[in-house]
């Protein structure tokens, strides 16, 4: 007898897709591309309108809303990530932007990707803002997260 494979409901902050693709969104793009062939259900979060070939898929979910991107997108992904977190009873959530949600129920593993550590190496390049969502939220992002 075959063993049935669990269908994991795996959800993602997609704010990365919502801006122009480089760095990060294009990372994520294009690992989406590829993860979402998987026989799994996923749950696109964001604070904006995600590229339209994800809309439409069978396995994939979409939520969002018109905060654009700033201190609104921040408070939203902050605020509802972890509300939607919990209504789709996710089985994990993945963030590619060093950030997870600091709500998010510690019942729902997390897993997060950095990429650099720009905001300490060369914080001139950053805005005000971008440094300190990073300063705050990073650490904190690897204290919570099950895999980095």
């Amino acid at each position: 007898m075959l063993n049935s494979v669990h269908r994991l409901k795996i959800g993602v902050d997609a704010r990365p897709l919502t801006l122009p693709q480089t760095g990060i969104g294009r990372c994520t793009i294009e690992l989406l591309r590829r993860l979402i062939k998987a026989k799994h259900d996923w749950f696109l979060y964001s604070d904006g309108d995600l590229p339209l070939e994800f809309t439409n898929l069978s396995n994939v979910t979409i939520r969002s809303g018109k905060r654009g991107g700033g201190v609104g997108g921040l408070l939203y992904s902050q605020l509802l990530f972890p509300i939607w977190a919990k209504k789709d009873r996710l089985d994990v959530f993945w963030s590619p932007r060093h950030h997870l949600p600091v709500l998010l129920p510690a019942s729902i593993p997390a897993v997060v990707s950095i990429y650099d550590l720009v905001w300490q190496k060369f914080p001139e390049t950053m805005t005000k803002f971008g440094w300190l969502q990073e300063r705050i939220l990073m650490p904190i992002a690897i204290r919570q997260a099950e895999k980095i």
